[in-house]
């Protein structure tokens, strides 16, 4: 090593052991050393060697620091289905996740907030990282449940409630019913979860049933048990509902009190068709100097919910609505969300607007920001407005047609703007499943974002951007939207996986990823080469620091277009209403942490309730198809190879599946997982992500979220028709499906895999 490196590791290492010294990243360091850019590479060499050596550990934030020592905390625990677990840190976000063995959760159930000692680790955190923590799980200090919600079974005399969630216990057996109750079989109770002994092996728990819900087979009971599991809330308080009702729209005099009158404007809504409420409108004008003005206009949900209220402490409980497969949970109540907050046509409203003043190239001239009340003119849905956009036929008034185009071409321009200084060019299609009267599956809508939603999220885009530069201005801390770069492992993990494309360049800066996805033609392989590169990203997050936000490349962002459904958006409001008074808010740095940690899990808590609600319905739709007998085959694509088999995707409804190799081949399968390719032995066959594949079904498992597939046989058989693996399910049990066993190998080694050789039938193998 050079002498220069060997100063670099000594200011390094002198600064970090400053007893004021905070994690850094790579450029804060930089700035700190006052280095110029020449000297920048020798800096970046010689952190990588410092945490090659293991003297330096990179935190979550990118930020490197000294290694910490063991170390209590508290956090909220994650249990995976086969025993470990995850704990996000409530208070420390320059932490990631720290895994948590199975021998080590001593009793812990998902969601409970846990005391747990750390120490550093090799194992890869959920994020991808290289370095990660392990730790150990020292004091329940808090239960998240003490009641599920379940299915009642009888067998041999004995009661039992199955929970259909493999984060909890499969079975809990019944001691005891409430008072009143006389549930029977079949139908959907609440029962107690008694504590356990996590020291003794037998691992039976027992309660007693507090509610019944009535027949399992009622629409939808499904979703309201897992509700109930997720600890979603059912409903707003009676009080509540109350204090909300009351509330009125300004009249007179009082409604346009420190506001702006925009009722003449051509304002209008563009939402979803099913949209219930609209907390956005958009509108544009030229001025004679040819200016481009243009105007996004937000509900006013801070004028009904002050600080400190009911309703306020509830919403910041909820932290965001959650959108089920076949209901909203609201984060405020409807007379607020439908009614008074909606911007609703025809009639008045209280917005809070974001001016943006442009010229005909798009460059941004000024901006300002103020309360107004507005009449919205017309509502739109995405697909009408993309046959305007497509100067297809049309409903609405000509007026309304040429405001559209207007805006359109406006928007489309900022957004490659956007796009050209490095914001990631990704999309994703987009699966709606709609659901009959009963509660099932009637069709699964896989289709790509419109332009009209692209015209949509570029004035959102541009609200966000101007209220995150006008408070970074005038507060030291607020709540921001933030996303940061991937790590160098990340980065590195990324490539690795991105192999299997053959692509020419390894990803190594946003422009480089952009490259990537636009050298592919549509299809399977650019849509799987996009899921890896998104789940090789960091997950955004909220935080009380300003941070760049990487897949946008913005240096300011936060949220503010939907107070409706997003708190941090009504806090935004809130600063934003003091600033426009010239008081700057009076915020506790410690509460700002609060809240950024907070919404940031009830939003993952959210996504993780509402990908269970469509796998729920999905797997009951594929169950039901089994059971029919309605086994396929079904095209499907491989997304992804595993050492157990391959990752496989229904071309029709973008559910996932898998094929164990003893489903797929009769000879030995070699598997490169790091190279994400298997090849058969003999026959020379490969399979790799975009390979296309017929499978029919064999096993649906729904408390475990997985449906494993199989080869069609001759004849037009198929190894899904097992009505025994069918029937097991009913009970919870899945005895007749054998998994196939991990053969021990080096890490990094190809694994190997050969059909069984004896066996009662010649199609029947098992993994070596």
């Amino acid at each position: 090593m050079s002498e220069t490196k060997k100063n670099y590791i000594k200011l390094i290492l002198n600064k970090m052991k400053e007893p004021k010294f905070r994690p850094m990243r790579r450029s804060e360091m930089a700035k700190e050393f006052k280095l110029h850019e020449s000297e920048r590479p020798a800096l970046r060499a010689a952190l990588k060697k410092l945490v090659h050596q293991g003297e330096v550990v990179i935190l979550r934030k990118n930020r490197y620091a000294l290694p910490h020592e063991q170390k209590s905390v508290t956090g909220k625990i994650s249990i995976h289905a086969k025993g470990f677990g995850f704990v996000s840190i409530l208070h420390d976000p320059s932490l990631p996740d720290i895994f948590i063995p199975k021998n080590a959760t001593h009793g812990a159930r998902s969601r409970d907030i846990v005391r747990i000692s750390y120490t550093e680790s090799s194992k890869p955190t959920r994020a991808g990282e290289k370095l990660s923590y392990e730790g150990e799980v020292l004091e329940i200090v808090e239960r998240a449940y003490t009641s599920l919600a379940g299915t009642l079974h009888e067998e041999q005399g004995r009661q039992y409630v199955e929970i259909l969630d493999n984060r909890f216990p499969e079975h809990i057996y019944v001691k005891s019913v409430k008072d009143g109750l006389s549930p029977v079989a079949g139908n959907v109770v609440v029962i107690s979860v008694e504590e356990s002994d996590s020291k003794k092996k037998d691992k039976t728990f027992y309660g007693s049933i507090l509610e019944d819900w009535g027949s399992s087979e009622q629409a939808n009971m499904d979703i309201s048990m897992l509700m109930k599991n997720y600890d979603l809330p059912m409903e707003f308080s009676d009080e509540l509902l109350a204090e909300a009702n009351k509330m009125t729209l300004p009249k007179g005099d009082a409604l346009l009190a420190g506001r702006k009158d925009l009722r003449d404007k051509f304002i209008f809504t563009i939402d979803p068709f099913d949209a219930r409420d609209f907390d956005d409108a958009i509108h544009m004008e030229v001025t004679k100097e040819g200016k481009i003005i243009l105007g996004i206009h937000i509900a006013d949900v801070a004028h009904f919910v002050p600080e400190g209220g009911a309703i306020d402490e509830e919403a910041i409980e909820r932290g965001n609505s959650t959108y089920l497969v076949d209901r909203v949970i609201p984060m405020l109540p409807e007379h607020l969300t439908n009614h008074l907050c909606s911007l609703v046509p025809k009639q008045d409203r209280l917005v809070h607007s974001v001016i943006l003043t442009l010229n005909r190239e798009g460059k941004w001239l000024d901006y300002e920001t103020h309360r107004s009340v507005i009449h919205s003119k017309a509502r739109l849905t995405y697909a009408e407005a993309q046959d305007i956009i497509d100067e297809k036929a049309s409903d609405h008034p000509t007026d309304v047609q040429l405001k559209v185009r207007e805006i359109f071409k406006i928007t489309e321009m900022l957004r490659k703007k956007r796009i050209k200084s490095g914001a990631l060019d990704f999309s994703m299609p987009e699966r709606k499943i709609i659901l009959d009267d009963t509660g099932k599956v009637d069709e699964v809508r896989l289709s790509k974002p419109l332009n009209a939603c692209q015209l949509i999220e570029e004035c959102m885009l541009i609200a966000n951007q101007i209220v995150a530069r006008i408070i970074s201005e005038k507060m030291d801390q607020a709540i921001y939207r933030v996303h940061e770069e991937p790590s160098e492992e990340q980065w590195k993990k990324m490539g690795e996986d991105l192999e299997a494309f053959n692509l020419p360049i390894i990803p190594e800066c946003n422009h480089d990823l952009n490259k990537l996805i636009r050298g592919f033609k549509e299809g399977p392989n650019k849509q799987l080469a996009t899921i890896t590169i998104l789940k090789n990203l960091m997950r955004a997050r909220y935080s009380e620091e300003r941070l760049e936000h990487f897949g946008l490349s913005f240096s300011h962002y936060s949220h503010f277009t939907s107070p409706i459904r997003r708190y941090p958006d009504l806090i935004a409001h809130r600063f934003l209403c003091s600033l426009e008074q010239g008081s700057t808010p009076d915020i506790d740095l410690k509460q700002l942490q609060y809240w950024a940690q907070h919404c940031s899990q009830t939003e993952r808590d959210s996504d993780e309730a509402e990908k269970a609600s469509k796998d729920l319905k999905m797997l009951a739709y594929y169950h039901d198809l089994l059971t029919k007998g309605e086994v396929g085959p079904y095209e499907m694509v491989v997304t992804g190879v595993s050492n157990f088999g391959l990752l496989l995707e229904f071309k029709d409804t973008g559910q996932r599946g898998m094929i164990p190799f003893s489903n797929l081949s009769n000879e030995y399968v070699n598997v490169d997982e790091q190279h994400q390719i298997a090849k058969a032995k003999r026959s020379g066959q490969i399979w790799k992500p975009g390979t296309e594949l017929e499978c029919t079904i064999a096993l649906v498992n729904i408390r475990d979220r997985r449906i494993e597939l199989d080869t069609e046989r001759k004849g037009g058989k198929s190894g899904g028709k097992k009505s025994k693996k069918n029937k097991s399910y009913s009970k919870g049990k899945d005895k007749s499906s054998t998994k196939p066993k991990k053969k021990k190998e080096q890490s990094g080694k190809p694994s190997s895999h050969s059909p069984k050789k004896k066996s009662r039938s010649k199609k029947e193998r098992k993994h070596k």
